[in-house]
């Protein structure tokens, strides 16, 4: 006996294992029917609205559970929902039969309420449908019952005349349109980006405002001073012009004995502009020597200044033992 179940003990080992996974799988099913960890709530709606039991319930988007049965009641539906157990509706919450997919996927949503009162009992009181076909029917009878069918024939007509041309140029525009959103489809990250962005820069913006004013009323300032700048200066030109039409004036009523003083000037200018550069580096050495002339006489009526040993030879100082070791 303990020779065969050695020999077989990877059969023995695989079909218990099997029987576990099969136990285990039994009691998930069991433990999900069973409604542990659910809560259940029922609401009656005036119709179905395509919604069948297993279609999602939904809290703010997000599925909490599924619609167990739909049954019959008189002249109304009556919807059984299993939700999670943490959705408490409040007295004022409500169900919605709601479309998810454009294929007639339904789903229910609730909404909990903002009431601080609970709900009594399980029965959600206010429902809503997604549409009334007969109210929709009753109201658009009248409406197609007043349209002159002689009148739209000759609409259509128009129109068909009108497009008669423009298959060409309408495909061509539906071909744009078409690549146009596929680029914008591509291209959703940089536009999520760029439109984040531009509300980082607007939240900048709003939150500089009183700097953009100080700076755009200075910006006003320095163009009122540059305004006056420039009267100055063309009062300065004006100047100089009526300058230069008296001194040509007095130049004729003098006998142009002005002549050789305007040389004169000129010749300085002349050479003022020559030396240019000369001037500059003077002016920048200036400072420098005035400093040290201060430095030199600030101290009283004399003047101090600093003699190193290397004035005298080396063999005086020598000879003086001032410097050690000759």
């Amino acid at each position: 006996m303990g020779r065969s179940w050695r020999s077989h003990r990877f059969f023995w080992l695989g079909a218990i294992g099997a029987v576990v996974l099969i136990v285990i799988v039994f009691a998930t099913f069991a433990i999900s029917d069973s409604g542990i960890g659910k809560r259940e709530y029922t609401a009656d709606f005036s119709q179905a609205g395509g919604i069948r039991p297993g279609d999602k319930v939904r809290v703010a988007g997000i599925d909490v559970g599924e619609v167990s049965k739909t049954e019959l009641a008189r002249d109304h539906v009556t919807l059984t929902m299993e939700v999670d157990k943490k959705v408490e509706v409040r007295d004022d919450g409500s169900a919605e039969i709601k479309l998810s997919t454009l294929l007639g996927q339904r789903y229910v949503d609730i909404r909990i309420g903002d009431s601080t009162v609970p709900l009594k009992g399980s029965r959600i009181p206010l429902t809503q449908v997604p549409y009334d076909l007969q109210e929709t029917i009753e109201r658009g009878t009248p409406i197609l019952a007043g349209v002159n069918a002689e009148e739209l024939s000759d609409s259509v007509s128009a129109l068909n005349s009108q497009l008669k041309d423009a298959p060409g140029v309408t495909r061509t525009t539906l071909d744009a349109l078409t690549e146009m959103s596929k680029v914008i489809s591509n291209r959703s990250d940089q536009i999520n980006l760029l439109i984040k962005d531009t509300e980082t820069v607007t939240d900048v913006i709003n939150s500089s405002q009183y700097q953009l004013s100080v700076i755009v009323g200075q910006g006003q300032l320095l163009a009122q001073k540059i305004v006056t700048r420039q009267q100055l200066v063309v009062q300065l030109l004006d100047g100089v012009a009526n300058l230069a039409q008296q001194m040509e004036a007095m130049g004729a009523e003098n006998n142009n004995q002005f002549a050789p003083l305007i040389g004169n000037l000129n010749t300085v200018s002349e050479g003022l502009e020559k030396n240019r550069d000369n001037l500059r580096h003077m002016l920048e050495v200036l400072p420098l020597t005035v400093r040290s002339i201060a430095n030199t006489t600030g101290s009283g009526p004399y003047a101090m200044g600093y003699l190193p040993w290397g004035i005298f030879p080396d063999n005086w100082l020598c000879a003086a033992r001032v410097v050690n070791g000759c």
